[in-house]
């Protein structure tokens, strides 16, 4: 089924979804978007806006998988370091961020949260899912602390 407009039901359960997952000034700025929804079985799938897939909704714990889109509207959204990972310019993002290369973290990260990978300058790298608390990443050393799903293009 191909996108559509989403109505105002989705948008509310969008919304709810987000204020739960992040908190109500992430979940205003997305659903203020003209958004788009695509469905399977019924149920919302994927969330789009200007034709570019946003978020994908995980069925098995109704929380948002973010795309680097997403990212860059939850970085304006919000005030650093909240969701953020500060990792040094010149780590190299291919599958997994580890302890070695964090900065900094937000306290308040926990193992499966989706994340925002930044410079030391707020400039967003990429988006990926926290394996450890933020507390903890800079301590891990080699291990792996963030899951690096995809970079932000130029």
């Amino acid at each position: 089924m191909p996108p559509r407009p989403a109505t105002g039901w989705e948008l509310r359960q969008v919304s709810y979804l987000l204020a739960l997952q992040f908190n109500e000034e992430v979940a205003a700025a997305i659903t203020s978007l003209p958004l788009q929804v695509e469905l399977r079985r019924g149920k919302i799938r994927y969330v789009y806006y200007n034709g570019v897939r946003l978020m994908t909704l995980r069925p098995r714990d109704f929380t948002f998988s973010i795309s680097p889109e997403a990212g860059k509207i939850i970085k304006r959204a919000t005030e650093p370091p909240r969701f953020r990972v500060i990792v040094s310019s010149g780590s190299a993002l291919e599958g997994e961020v580890t302890g070695n290369s964090v900065l900094d973290a937000d306290k308040l990260i926990r193992p499966g949260d989706e994340v925002l990978i930044v410079d030391v300058n707020d400039s967003l790298l990429g988006v990926g899912k926290a394996k450890a608390p933020g507390f903890l990443m800079r301590q891990l050393g080699p291990q792996e602390v963030v899951r690096f799903r995809r970079g932000v293009e130029d």
